[in-house]
Order: C-alpha cells, then sequence, then structure tokens
C-alpha cells in the first residue's frame, strides 16, 4: 500500500494500511459487528444496542470465528490473522471527508493504544504475573474511595464489561487512565478527579505495562502530535492546541455604500454612548473597507474598547494600567463579536457597557406616597444607589457566564476571564459590605434578637444567604425571606398579641422594613401572600392553632383528602351504575339530582375510614415509637418482596448448573434456531389467521422453516441486528426521556417554569425605571407605562400563581384540587339556576364552571405555599440537627454526590464534563467544557459557603477559638468524594482536611489528614471536634470512619462499602474476604468476592457504628455553646450523654495502615 495520497485527508484503505503495518493484529470492523461480535463472546444479556466497551475489544481468532464469519469481516482470501485479533471500530465514511488525517491518525492511535494495554495485562495475567493478590495490592495503594470513583465512572461511561471484577475493573482503568495521560492529561482531572497524584498512579502501573515504550510502539505515521496543554488558573482548562473552527457567518467584500452606512451608523452609537455597538460596527467595516482605509477603521474600533475601558474604570475604580489591561483583552472579542445575530462575544461587551452605564446614570423612584404625607416637604424624587450597585454586580456576573460561551482561546480567554473574575469578586464585596449591615439591623430593629451561640451563628447565616440571593438574581422577595428563615435555625417568636393578625407577625414586618431600607433591591410581598402567611402565623404561630393544626387538621383532614381522593380515583374507573369512567365537571353535575344538589344526605359511614386513617395519621405523626414499628414493619416486608421479586431469580440464576444451560451451546441453538422462528411466524401468520380464519399446520410448517432459513442466513442475521438494535434504541430513548425525565419534568418544570415568569416580570420593571439623565419624554412614558404595568404584572402572578399552576401542575392537584373540585362541582347548578334569570344561561354556566374550575387552585396552593411555614416558628423546631439544603437547588449533601433520578448532581456534572471533553475532541470547540466547568464551581461555592458558616462562624463564636481564626483554604470536589482543607494561619503552615464521601448509598466522613490539630491545646481541640460533629449532622453523615474503624480494630489490609456492609479484607488474599452485614439483603454486587464470610451486625450495635443513629439534640447543642466558661466542665451540669460517645479523631487510627476512605495509605 502506497503512502497517504493527501498531507490533509485519507481513505478508510490507507488508515487501515496504516494500523496493519504497525500491529498486524489490527482489525477495522463496523460498529454493528464489534457490538455483535462482543455480546456473544461475553454473554451480555441484551439485546444488541447497550454494549459496553463498544469501539475496541480483543479475542482469540477462534473465538472471533465462532460470532463471526470471514465474509462478514471482509477478510481478504490472503490475510491470516494472528492467535489474538485487536478489533477497531471502523470510521463512518463521512469522517474521511470533515476530519483532517493527522486528527483521525491520532484518534486511532488513542485506540490502539487502549487496547494494547489491555493486550499486555491479560498476557501478564495469563502467566500469572498478576493474580487477584496482586490486583488487591494494587488497589490498596491507590486507594478505597479512589477506586470507588474510578468504578463508578467506568460504569456510568458504559466501558466495563462483564464480569465487573475488581481485575477487570484495574485493567480497563490502566488503559483509560494511561490513554488520557498519553494523549489528553488536562482531562484527567475531569475523568478521576479524585486521584491527586497522578504521577504516583502513573508508576504503579509502569509495575504491569511498560506505558511509555507502549506509547511509542503504536505511534501511527503522520498522527496529529497537537496535545490540549492546561492553562489559566488551577481547574480552568482550555484546548490551545486544538484551533477553534470559526467560520464567517457573513462574509463581505468591499463595497462603498454599505461601508459609509455603516460608518455613519457607527458615529451616530459613539456620540449617544454607545461605544459597544460603535466598535462592533467599526470591526464590520474593517471588512467592507477598501484595503487603505481597513486599517484606519480597525484603529477606530480599538479606539472605541478604549472609551469602554476608561468607562469601566470609573466604575470598577480600576488603575491605569488595569484600564490598558482591559482593553487589550477586550480586543479579540471584535474579531468573532460581528460574526452574527447577538453572539456571545458582542453580549459580553454590551454587558460591560451596561456597568459603565449603571455607574454613570443610576435609578431613581417617585415616592408620591411618601411626597404626600409629607406634604411636599420631603422630595417627590428620590434615588436608588443600592439598585445601581446590585445591577452593576448583575451585568458583570451575565458577562462572565456569556464569556464561557465565547468563541476565545488560549491565553485570550484566560486574561479576560481572570479579568472579569477579578471585577466581580471586587464588585461583589463591596455590594456585601454596604448592604450587610442595612440587612442585620433592619432584622435586629424589628425584634428578631438571637439568645444564644447557635442562634446568633444561625442569624449570619441569614444574612448572608439574603446577600447570596441579591448577588445572584438582583432582587429579593417574601418568599425568599421565608425559605431563609425555614431552612436555618434562628426561628420566629409565637404570636404575642391580636394585634399582629391586623399589623402582621415578624416576619411580615421585616418585609415592609426591607422594602423600605433596600428601596428598589427588595420587593414587599404581593397581598394575597402577605394574608395567606396571616393564615399561617394562627394556625402554626399560636399554641391553639398548632394543637388544631397537629391533632386535628394534619391527620383527620389528611385522611379525609386521602379518602375522598381514592373515592374519586375508583368512580373515574369504575361506576357501579354504568356511566362511563371519565367525565367532564359539566357532566358529572348533569348526573346529580336536584335533591342530592339541594342537600346531599350524610352518610356517617363514610367517615369510619376517615376516622381509622386519621388516628393512624396522628399515631404515626406524634408518637414515635409508633413510626419506627411501621418503618420496620414496612422494612421488613419490602425485604420480603425483594426477597421474592429479586433476589430468588437473582439466586437462580447464579446457580453454577443454570447458568451452565443459558452458556451452552443447546440454548443457542434453542434460542436462534426454535424461539425466535417461532416468534416472527407467529407475528407473520397470526394476522392472516384473524382476518381468513384457520390455516393448515402446512402453512405454519412452511412458514416457520422459511423463517428460521431467513433469520439464520448472512443476511437475515445482519437484518434481524439491524431491526434489533433500532428497537433498542427507540425503546432506550424512551427510558431516557419519557420515563426518567418525568419525574424530573414534574418536579422540575412548573419551577422553572415560575421563576421564569417571576424573571419576566422583573425584566419588565427594569425596563421602566427611571434614570438619572432620561428626558421628559422617556420619563413620561415610563410613569404611564409603569402605572398600567404594576397591574397587569400583579393580575398575571395571581392568575397564574394561585388560579392556573396548582391546576396543571400534577404534584399540587392530587389530591387536594382534586377533592376540592368534588365538593364544589354540586354546587354548581344551583348557582347557575339562581343566576341564569340574570345573565342567561350560557353566561351562568360560564362564570359558574370558570370559577369552581379555578378556585380549587387556591387550595392546592395554600397547601403547598403554606407547608413550609411550619417551620418558621421556634414551637416547630426539629428536636434534632438534621441535614440542611447546601446546594443552589436545595440540594443536601446527599443528594450532591448519591446518583439518582432527582440526585447525583457531582456525578451527572462531572460526567457532563467527561461527554463535552470527548466532544471538543472532534468538533475542536473548547467553548464546550466551560458550562459544566462554571456549574462545579457553583457547587464548590455553595460547599465553601456551607462550612464557613456551620462550622468557621460557630468556631469565632465560641470562646476557645474567638481569637485563633481559622480559614478556610481549599475545596476539592469529585465524582463521589468533597475534600475540605481548613488553614490555621496563627498555628502553622498545614490544612486540616474533612473528607466527605458517597458509598453504596451512605454518606462517610473522616479526619482525612489531622494537620495543625495536634498542635493546638486540648480544649481547642475538643471545641473544634464538637463543632466537627455538629456540621456532620447537618451535612446527613451516616457513617464516621475513624469510629468504624475503632470498631473493627486497625489491622485491616483493605476495605470496602458495599450496598450490605463493611467488606473486610484483613490479610493479603483477595479470597479472604469478610463482610460485616449491616443491611438484611441477598443481592450482591457484581464485583464482590464469593463466597467469603459473613457477620451479622447485631442492631445495639449497629447503633455504635452508624453516627446517624447517635442523634444530637438543639437544647444538648445549645448548652454546649452557650455556657459560661466557669460551668463548662462542671460536675453538677455534665455535657448530654450524646456529645462524647461519637469518635471523630483517633491518632492510632487515622496515621496507621487502615487504608481509610481518603486516600491511599503509604506503601
Amino acid at each position: 500500500m502506497s503512502a497517504l495520497t493527501s498531507p490533509q485527508y485519507l481513505t478508510l484503505e490507507e488508515l487501515e494500511a496504516t494500523l496493519v503495518r504497525v500491529d498486524p493484529a489490527v482489525l477495522l470492523v463496523s460498529s454493528r459487528l464489534l457490538r455483535r461480535v462482543i455480546r456473544l463472546d461475553r454473554r451480555i444479556g441484551t439485546l444488541g444496542f447497550n454494549v459496553p466497551h463498544g469501539r475496541t475489544y480483543l479475542l482469540p481468532q477462534d473465538r472471533l470465528f465462532d460470532c463471526v464469519s470471514r465474509f462478514e469481516l471482509e477478510l481478504e482470501p490472503s490475510r491470516r490473522l494472528p492467535e489474538v485479533v485487536l478489533l477497531i471500530e471502523r470510521p463512518d465514511e463521512e469522517e474521511f471527508e470533515k476530519r483532517p488525517a493527522g486528527e483521525i491518525l491520532r484518534e486511532y492511535w488513542r485506540l490502539l493504544f487502549h487496547i494494547r494495554v489491555h493486550r499486555e495485562l491479560e498476557r501478564r495475567s495469563g502467566e500469572g504475573r498478576l493474580t487477584d493478590d496482586d490486583v488487591l495490592s494494587r488497589l490498596r495503594h491507590i486507594g478505597s474511595t479512589e477506586y470507588a470513583e474510578i468504578r463508578a465512572v467506568l460504569q456510568r461511561d458504559d466501558m466495563l464489561l462483564p464480569p465487573r471484577s475488581d481485575a477487570a475493573t484495574y485493567e480497563e482503568f490502566a488503559a483509560v487512565f494511561l490513554e488520557l495521560l498519553y494523549f489528553v492529561p488536562e482531562q484527567l482531572p475531569w475523568t478521576f478527579p479524585a486521584l491527586l497524584e497522578t504521577d504516583r498512579i502513573a508508576d504503579l502501573l509502569g509495575r504491569d505495562v511498560d506505558h511509555r515504550a507502549l506509547y511509542e510502539a503504536t505511534r501511527l505515521p503522520g498522527a496529529d502530535e497537537r496535545v490540549a496543554r492546561e492553562c489559566g488558573e488551577a481547574g480552568l482548562w482550555d484546548f490551545s492546541g486544538v484551533p477553534e473552527s470559526v467560520e464567517e457567518t457573513d462574509p463581505l467584500r468591499p463595497s462603498p455604500p454599505a461601508y459609509w452606512r455603516l460608518i455613519a451608523r457607527a458615529e451616530k452609537a459613539s456620540r449617544l454612548g454607545n461605544v459597544a455597538k460603535a466598535a462592533i460596527l467599526r470591526r464590520k467595516v474593517v471588512r467592507l473597507a477598501l484595503p487603505d482605509r481597513a486599517q484606519e477603521s480597525l484603529g477606530l474600533a480599538q479606539a472605541e474598547l478604549e472609551r469602554l475601558a476608561r468607562r469601566l474604570q470609573a466604575a470598577l475604580d480600576l488603575r491605569d494600567d488595569e484600564a490598558r489591561d482591559w482593553a487589550e483583552a477586550l480586543s479579540p472579542l471584535l474579531a468573532h463579536a460581528d460574526q452574527g445575530f447577538r453572539t456571545a462575544e458582542s453580549r459580553v461587551l454590551h454587558d460591560l457597557q451596561k456597568v459603565c452605564l449603571e455607574h454613570e446614570r443610576g435609578f431613581f423612584k417617585f415616592d408620591v406616597l411618601r411626597w404626600c404625607r409629607s406634604l411636599g416637604r420631603e422630595p417627590l424624587r428620590r434615588p436608588l444607589p443600592l439598585l445601581s450597585e446590585v445591577m452593576a454586580v448583575k451585568h458583570l456576573r451575565s458577562a462572565a457566564a456569556k464569556l464561557a460561551a465565547s468563541r476565545l482561546t488560549g491565553e485570550t480567554r484566560a486574561r479576560l476571564s481572570l479579568l472579569i473574575e477579578v471585577a466581580v469578586g471586587q464588585a461583589q464585596r463591596r455590594l456585601r459590605s454596604r448592604i450587610r449591615p442595612l440587612i442585620a439591623e433592619a432584622l435586629a430593629a424589628e425584634g428578631l434578637r438571637p439568645q444564644n451561640v447557635p442562634e446568633r451563628v444561625a442569624f449570619r447565616k441569614i444574612v448572608e444567604e439574603l446577600l447570596d440571593r441579591i448577588v445572584r438574581q438582583g432582587y429579593l422577595s417574601l418568599g425568599h425571606l421565608r425559605d431563609a428563615f425555614s431552612q436555618n435555625n434562628l426561628k420566629l417568636s409565637d404570636l404575642t398579641s391580636p394585634w399582629e393578625l391586623v399589623s402582621g407577625d415578624l416576619l411580615l414586618r421585616i418585609d415592609r422594613r426591607l422594602a423600605a431600607v433596600l428601596s428598589g433591591v427588595h420587593y414587599r410581598g404581593p397581598v394575597y401572600l402577605r394574608w395567606s402567611h396571616q393564615l399561617s402565623a394562627i394556625a402554626f404561630g399560636t399554641g391553639f392553632g398548632r394543637l388544631l393544626t397537629r391533632y386535628l387538621a394534619l391527620p383527620y383532614g389528611g385522611a379525609f383528602l386521602l379518602v375522598e381522593f381514592g373515592r374519586h380515583v375508583a368512580h373515574m374507573f369504575y361506576d357501579p351504575h354504568g356511566s362511563p369512567g371519565i367525565q367532564t365537571l359539566e357532566q358529572v353535575a348533569a348526573e346529580l339530582s336536584p335533591a342530592e344538589v339541594a342537600a346531599p344526605a350524610p352518610n356517617l359511614l363514610s367517615l369510619v375510614p376517615v376516622l381509622v386513617l386519621g388516628t393512624f395519621l396522628l399515631l404515626l405523626i406524634d408518637r414515635e415509637g409508633f413510626r419506627r414499628g411501621c418503618l420496620s414493619l414496612l422494612r421488613k416486608l419490602g425485604q420480603m418482596a425483594r426477597r421474592g421479586l429479586y433476589d430468588l431469580p437473582v439466586s437462580l440464576w447464579q446457580l453454577p448448573w443454570v447458568r451452565r444451560f443459558f452458556d451452552s451451546v443447546f440454548y443457542a441453538v434453542l434460542i436462534g434456531y426454535a424461539v425466535k422462528p417461532l416468534m416472527f411466524t407467529i407475528c407473520l401468520v397470526l394476522p392472516f389467521r384473524l382476518l381468513f380464519g384457520w390455516l393448515t399446520w402446512s402453512t405454519w410448517t412452511i412458514t416457520f422453516l422459511s423463517v428460521n432459513l431467513a433469520l439464520n442466513s448472512p443476511l437475515g442475521r445482519y437484518l434481524d441486528q439491524l431491526i434489533t438494535e433500532q428497537l433498542m434504541r427507540g425503546w432506550r430513548e424512551l427510558q431516557i426521556r419519557v420515563f426518567a425525565a418525568a419525574f424530573h419534568w414534574v418536579m422540575d418544570s412548573f419551577h422553572y417554569l415560575l421563576n421564569g415568569l417571576e424573571r419576566v416580570l422583573y425584566t419588565v420593571d427594569e425596563w421602566l425605571r427611571f434614570r438619572s439623565g432620561d428626558n421628559r419624554l422617556s420619563v413620561l412614558v415610563k410613569l404611564i407605562g409603569g402605572g398600567i404595568w404594576f397591574f397587569v404584572s400583579y393580575v398575571t402572578a395571581f392568575v397564574f400563581t394561585l388560579l392556573l399552576e396548582p391546576q396543571i401542575n400534577p404534584i399540587k392537584h392530587f389530591p387536594v384540587v382534586t377533592v376540592s373540585h368534588k365538593l364544589l362541582i354540586p354546587a354548581g347548578p344551583m348557582i347557575v339556576a339562581q343566576l341564569s334569570p340574570y345573565l342567561g344561561v350560557a353566561r351562568a354556566n360560564t362564570l359558574v364552571w370558570s370559577t369552581i374550575w379555578l378556585i380549587p387552585g387556591v387550595f392546592g396552593f395554600l397547601v403547598w405555599e403554606l407547608k413550609e411555614n411550619w417551620r418558621l416558628y421556634a414551637s416547630n423546631r426539629q428536636r434534632h440537627l438534621k441535614p440542611v439544603p447546601i446546594g443552589r437547588q436545595g440540594e443536601t449533601l446527599l443528594r450532591l454526590l448519591r446518583p439518582g433520578i432527582h440526585s447525583g448532581t457531582l456525578p451527572k456534572l462531572f460526567g457532563r464534563l467527561r461527554h463535552a471533553g470527548r466532544c471538543v475532541q472532534r468538533t475542536r470547540k473548547g467553548h464546550l467544557v466551560h458550562k459544566p466547568l462554571e456549574r462545579l464551581r457553583n457547587v464548590e461555592e455553595a460547599v465553601r459557603f456551607f462550612v464557613e458558616r456551620e462550622l468557621l462562624a460557630l468556631l469565632a463564636e465560641g470562646r476557645e477559638w474567638c481569637e485563633t481564626p481559622l480559614a478556610l483554604a481549599q475545596i476539592r470536589l469529585a465524582t463521589n468524594q468533597i475534600l475540605v482543607e481548613i488553614g490555621c494561619p496563627s498555628v502553622g503552615p498545614g490544612t486540616l482536611q474533612l473528607a466527605f464521601q458517597e458509598r453504596a448509598g451512605w454518606i462517610i466522613a473522616s479526619l482525612a489528614q489531622r494537620g495543625w490539630l495536634d498542635a493546638v491545646c486540648a480544649e481547642q481541640r475538643e471545641a473544634f471536634l464538637q463543632a466537627v460533629r455538629g456540621l456532620y449532622h447537618l451535612a446527613g453523615v451516616d457513617l464516621v470512619w475513624e469510629q468504624v474503624a475503632a470498631r473493627f480494630g486497625p489491622n485491616v489490609n483493605w476495605y470496602d462499602v458495599t450496598v450490605e456492609g463493611l467488606l473486610v479484607w484483613r490479610d493479603g488474599r483477595h479470597a479472604a474476604a469478610e463482610l460485616y452485614r449491616f443491611r438484611d439483603t441477598a443481592a450482591n454486587a457484581p464485583w464482590m468476592p464469593t463466597p467469603y464470610h459473613v457477620t451479622e451486625v447485631p442492631p445495639a450495635t449497629l447503633d455504635e457504628i452508624f453516627f446517624s443513629r447517635s442523634r444530637l439534640t438543639w437544647e444538648a447543642w445549645v448548652q454546649r455553646w452557650d455556657a459560661a466558661p466557669e460551668n463548662t466542665l462542671r460536675a453538677d451540669t455534665p455535657p448530654p450523654p450524646e456529645l462524647p460517645t461519637v469518635k471523630l479523631a483517633d491518632p492510632d487510627v487515622c496515621g496507621t495502615d487502615t487504608s481509610p476512605p481518603y486516600g491511599a495509605p503509604q506503601a
């Protein structure tokens, strides 16, 4: 075969010849054929589409020909395959036309390197030099948590082939890790973020694979040598080695008429102060100008950017050199800003210009009510200085978000990103320092005064969370206030006088005061929200109201709703009178008799289910022992159902004779030549049987034989596989887009819809704000438009929030709205009859039935809106410390880490980041990775705020650490782990490290590095550990590793956490595993060694092991931190028994060779 025919493109024959010259064992096959070989060779029980590791595979030659023929492989008669064949996915023909030869060769160099690593490890394992005990030793040096992340990532990316044993996981990890290390090293922190020491891992893998020599041995001649490099700050990567594919969307030619028109538009925009538009237009003029004027136009465009930089200097308080840096950094944006409509680059420039406008012009309002109340002594026009700063921060954050979608690359992106990030940080700090005392003074002025140390910490946290809302969204509302109080430990006091029912309770008074103090920033709650809150204050904020709510409304009202909803559903699908199942409101009303409409007969027997169910709910709510008994009963019923429906079939499947049967040739022949042809025969003949009557046995036999012959021919197998894959593709899309997404759609879509409506209303309000410099006509238009818009926005929010959204949201609709409809429908005909003489039958029906349809939405709104108000009051405070929301979407730590339908934020974000990284290699669009990176930074910021506001703030308020400040050094995120590094500058340079990990659905916490903890006094150490214990409760920690290790002893060689319990190896032998079972289940993970010794952990021991079972009461927590120094350790006032019983740190455990979950011990 000759050399490549073109320096830029190549053909399939040239690619295959290049691969064969490097390694004769390589064979390119179609993706469909490759998946079939993997499925048949590995006995994968799927129909063929979702096959793992679907791009490369190796197997012996004889097993290959057992799966496919030489004809299907398209092998030349003269070609002889070696003993072991390396199968690599064949590229599509379109790839050769779209991508240069160097990129394709580099991609197949990667695939060849990957599969050669597999071959080397399999060869070493076959020679007995890589046993299961050796794999266990390698995994021990990698680390338990790191290995758990490796296994989860490989499973999520469909890279693990069955059996998913430790050896198979280690082999695949070695291939993936080394491939990333040599070809895309910047993606290693995205793929395996828990691996902090990549050099150590590379040296460890070098014991089994000479990867450097293998990298050179698999090099394809002509492959692209470009490697994506890391640039910018830590955590920000950019593909500087891969150029962006920038195409001009509107290529222009020199045109004098168009040139002068654009010049005129640019000059007009410049005179009006719209320098961003002027710069973009002048940059576009460059492509229309004649060569002698192009340079002049380019200089004018740069001059406009310099004007923008000078305006930014005044708005952001920059130095002269910083302003020059801004002008130089903004220049690359113009290269893309004029190529398209509203490009990301042009929007960045406009957002930065808006920052200047907020500083230069500002906002004001006409306060007519205040002017009239003061009889003209107060000015009619009042400035809003806070709003200008808030909007400036909002526009800076918007520019930073749009920069992520821009087409800048390399150092240009990193430079501008750093400038914007610094500006955002400085502007946010100025804004927070200005608004923070205003919010704190407003809260204190209305009587919100913390009474102890934990409440003072909660007070500061509430202030900071309100500031977070202002920084992120640009405004505050009554709902934000309510959420801040309900989700924190500082609660409202009960209503003290009837006057508060009129003037408003503490929350409404704070809402009113903030609307005055933060004018233009805080929006006072609308009337319907204030009224609903007043209603909830009577029910939740008074002793008598709580008594009725807890012992009557909740249990028996809830029972009534459930019983009526059940009857309604039963009536929809079963009517003993023979009426149709599902009916409209009018049809139901028409069937009601006049007697039923006038006075429905009471049925006392119908109240019996309500009383029984209500009593059950009352015991469930009020009696903890009864609640635990019900949970235990449900758990046992679930275990019984699991044993019968899942564990028994799995156990039967794992029997040796059953596996031998399904792996036998007889079973394959039975399926291929009997079962599958019979199914196709039935599908073909049955329609004729139904249409034409009886068919002879000869017809069935001939059809069966014909189908059998067709399916087992080469063409038939091809069509069978093609059809099966299309069906599987459709079924998988249905699962992904319908079943799995249904819960997301129901829970999230309405939340986003409400937020979107609120943002639209806020945006229109922003347009109608008065600015300094507006002419009289503009002020008049805004004044009239603002008055009209006030009523439009109010009615829109009222109708959608109270009436429509609860009707169309199925979560809110059932059962409250449904039962409300059922109660209101019988009154419909009577009201129609009363109104018909005055309005007419048509109008009366329209009015009555539309009202009956809308009014139940109010009940749904009240139930779902007021359920959060229960936690507002101190009398309703939860007795024990519970997990608190951490993420921006209200995620707890468990929901951040544990994969699930509505959880697993970190695994999903890292998965999207890996997917974006793979897309970059094909599309050469490096900006695709910046959006998931930005969301990861948001999670990191949320965790940082959580630790600072719950741990460091508590220690700063305590007497032990008030003079020794602590600082949060760094947050490290991984797929299944969050590492928190805390520094103490006054003690030493080292850091203490807390680790939170998700393992098999449990959150495990540990003191990963003691750092400076041993250098402080015993009193400070004890206070720090008790504060950490409170942080563990707020984070929802299930297990503390130091407590588990102390229980099972330090002589553990290796461990793993499974769905059943703790899997422990006390020596280096892989088969010598012990399972300490925490959960009563017989379902084993496929990678767990069998057999192993099982030890049932008794419930009493589980209470000692599980940190989540050692509850911490609020009273004990307050007593610990609010005690006076002289009686903190008095004998007559001992701390609660929970405090000293939990082992949070032990130097004899943390520093030994027990392989703690946070990393790998030293060799």
